[in-house]
């Protein structure tokens, strides 16, 4: 029986850990490019974030829950911009697109995700944003 109870409390325990981690990534801006959609963020954590993904929804009608468009893996310091590109077929072709954060995995360990008590602003970028080419 205790052992039941113990199972239950660390699960509580768990739960309530990754539920306090308040959105770890700011999506600062974002352009068209090719076939590439150009995305700056900023880690918002207090520790070193090693992985994140995204959702891209094409239109404001598509539910951005969906499946991950893009992971990116690495060691992003907190406060520091970071600029990443997002393969992204006929971008430029693209109306308006909506990312938004679906998971991220901090250098702790900790874990965020969509159930998180915390909740990511999604990062629009209008119909006409092109990056212009160097």
């Amino acid at each position: 029986m205790w052992k039941g109870v113990a199972a239950g409390l660390l699960l509580l325990a768990t739960g309530s850990v990754r539920a306090q981690i308040a959105c770890p990534v700011m999506l600062v801006d974002g352009s068209f490019g090719k076939d590439t959609i150009t995305v700056t963020f900023r880690d918002t954590a207090k520790v070193p974030l090693e992985q994140f993904s995204l959702t891209c929804a094409p239109s404001p009608s598509q539910h951005l829950h969906g499946s991950a468009c893009h992971t990116e893996t690495g060691i992003f310091y907190p406060g520091v911009p970071y600029t990443v590109a997002v393969p992204y077929p006929n971008a430029e072709r693209m109306g308006r697109v909506t990312l938004s954060m679906r998971e991220a995995i901090l250098s702790s360990g900790a874990r965020w995700g969509l159930e998180s008590a915390s909740k990511c602003r999604p990062l629009k970028i209008p119909t006409g944003k092109v990056r212009k080419q160097p």
